[in-house]
């Protein structure tokens, strides 16, 4: 039987469980615990042979303002509440406290600040937290990329769903792509080998970015638009930017992305299938959303929390996937693409 391969996940809200635990109905602040109802925890990530999580920092609150909660749910097809960015600075800096804060308390979880951290994680029992803003909102401007490094963040997402004085998002009435200001946000972002990620964003902002960036970009949690048109899902012209970019998409599993309704592994591996055929293996990566699928939000059957993803690797086996491609979508694309940033980590 083959073994575990290591696993990467692209975007988890871990910080989120704790700061609001909305939806959840956790009793409990440990991650020691394995809860049924919990998508990860240490016991979890251990069994899934995890060693690397893009942890996100994610800077917007609910709050109640009926017609961004009309535009959130326009996008998703279904009701959903609405958020607001008014404290999104204070927010961020509390959430990296937070990661900060279980890195204390957890000698196995370890932040991802210097190259020599990814060969740590990958050579002994620590699981790897590599901290991800969430959108731009908390991010007064370029020189800002500075102090957010010094903080420990490595990866950037340019927009939620919500347009920037940087980017558009998915979520758009007008996609116009990134700004001035945006251009000079992915250059300095280049400079300290911050990890672009893309995910929400609109196709022109996608586009731009990938026609500028000088290193390789994440989509950290999305999935394809041929497949199944969604406004988080992503089309062929960008897959192939991202492909000439050397960058990596990480198949999510946000139910509302993968099929019309019910999704099952089958209609993830639809996704991962048709971006080999005509992309490649090099653009494979996973990033679950883990800790942001609120319910009713389910992820597909079998892929209820970390721990499942064998069943994923079972079922790409039986498409006909290798065990190298398996192993490149699992985590070998994605350390291509970090390690490429870190060489400017200083």
């Amino acid at each position: 039987m083959p073994e575990i391969p290591i696993l990467f996940d692209l975007h988890e809200d871990v910080a989120l469980y704790f700061y609001s635990g909305e939806g959840y109905g956790y009793d409990e602040d440990s991650l020691d615990n394995d809860l049924k109802s919990r998508q990860a925890d240490l016991p979890k990530y251990r069994r899934g042979n995890v060693k690397l999580v893009f942890s996100s920092v994610f800077p917007l609150m609910r709050t109640l303002n009926p017609q961004v909660a009309r535009l959130i749910s326009q996008g998703y097809g279904g009701p959903n509440s609405a958020f607001t960015s008014v404290a999104s600075a204070e927010i961020s800096y509390e959430l990296i406290r937070i990661y900060y804060e279980i890195q204390r308390r957890y000698k196995e979880i370890k932040l991802i600040e210097e190259p020599r951290d990814l060969k740590t994680v990958m050579n002994s029992n620590q699981l790897g937290f590599l901290m991800a803003i969430e959108g731009t909102e908390s991010i007064a401007g370029p020189s800002s990329i500075e102090l957010l490094w010094k903080l420990g963040v490595r990866s950037l997402q340019l927009t939620w769903n919500f347009d920037t004085k940087y980017a558009s998002s998915c979520m758009s009435e007008n996609d116009y792509g990134l700004t001035g200001v945006g251009k000079a946000l992915i250059r300095s972002a280049n400079e300290y080998g911050f990890i672009i990620d893309l995910a929400h964003a609109g196709r022109k902002s996608c586009l731009d970015t990938l026609e500028i960036s000088e290193l390789p970009v994440l989509i950290s949690h999305a999935n394809s638009a041929s497949v199944y048109r969604h406004k988080r899902n992503v089309d062929d012209e960008v897959l192939s930017a991202l492909k000439n970019n050397g960058g990596v998409i990480g198949f999510t599993l946000i139910p509302d992305t993968v099929t019309k309704s019910s999704p099952k592994i089958s209609d993830l591996v639809g996704h991962i299938k048709y971006a080999k055929e005509n992309f490649g293996s090099e653009i494979l990566g996973i990033g679950t959303d883990y800790f942001g699928l609120f319910p009713p939000d389910k992820p597909p059957e079998g892929l209820e929390d970390i721990s499942k993803f064998s069943n994923l690797w079972t079922l790409l086996r039986e498409n006909d996937f290798s065990e190298s491609e398996i192993q490149a979508l699992s985590f070998g694309n994605a350390l291509r693409a970090i390690e490429a940033n870190a060489k400017r980590w200083r």
